[in-house]
């Protein structure tokens, strides 16, 4: 069986070989605030698969998507316009990605109109958690990161 994920291989590759790129070259320093960014987008983009994931009497509607939907959509908003507050084109090609990835999967639900089986947003999360790793990653390789 085909599935659709097999296309997210650019993009993945593409988030890895900025990962890459930054740890070599890398046109700033560590910012906490950034990370933070990460981090939390993340957790609201795996919360946003869990709530619309089948199991403890989860129901579905097009408006509760869509408010979901909005509200990480938002997150990504902020985190970008911080982004580009910096200056640093790095980051914020990593957040068009990530949003990118993220836009991907609320098109999938919506494309369903129902709630996704355990199966189905397993195969959703983990690259999805993978290309938040991996940028997370990349804002730990900048100078004066406290992470590694």
């Amino acid at each position: 069986m085909k599935h659709r994920y097999v296309g997210r291989t650019s993009c993945f590759f593409a988030i890895w070989l900025i990962a890459t790129i930054a740890s070599c070259s890398l046109i700033g320093g560590f910012n906490a605030k950034s990370h933070e960014q990460l981090t939390s987008l993340k957790a609201a983009h795996m919360k946003f698969l869990d709530v619309f994931t089948a199991g403890r009497e989860r129901t579905f509607t097009a408006q509760k998507l869509t408010d979901e939907a909005d509200r990480v959509d938002l997150r990504f908003r902020e985190a970008l316009e911080f982004s580009k507050s910096l200056g640093d084109d790095l980051r914020t090609r990593n957040l068009d990605l990530l949003k990118e990835i993220y836009e991907e999967d609320v098109d999938s639900v919506r494309r369903k109109g129902r709630l996704l089986t355990t199966e189905e947003a397993s195969t959703l999360r983990e690259p999805s958690a993978d290309a938040y790793d991996r940028a997370i990653r990349g804002e730990c390789a900048r100078p004066g990161a406290p992470c590694k």
